[in-house]
């Protein structure tokens, strides 16, 4: 098991449509048997502060290329990221 903190903060963040993956995120994608999955945190739509997001994930058997997004998807507005720390948790 793995944790992803980050910080994040928004300005005018506003989506292009109200369903899927968009708006400000960070998270991990990779692939297992050519086929892509991933996880996410995402930051508020709008104007914020800056805001500590925590994730919990778990990379699967087999999984290769894994790498760190952090992304502003079909949105218009600008996002800023600090402070990113991916630590893996005793089991």
């Amino acid at each position: 098991h793995y944790r992803l903190t980050i910080e994040m903060k928004t300005s005018g963040i506003e989506k292009s449509r109200p369903e899927g993956s968009t708006g400000a995120s960070a998270g991990l994608i990779w692939k297992v048997a050519a086929k892509m999955d991933s996880s996410f945190v995402f930051a508020p739509t709008g104007s914020a502060d800056w805001q500590t997001k925590t994730m919990l994930f778990q990379i699967p058997e087999g999984a290769v290329a894994p790498r760190l997004a952090l992304r502003l998807n079909a949105s218009a507005g600008t996002v800023w990221f600090r402070q990113v720390k991916i630590e893996e948790l005793p089991e």
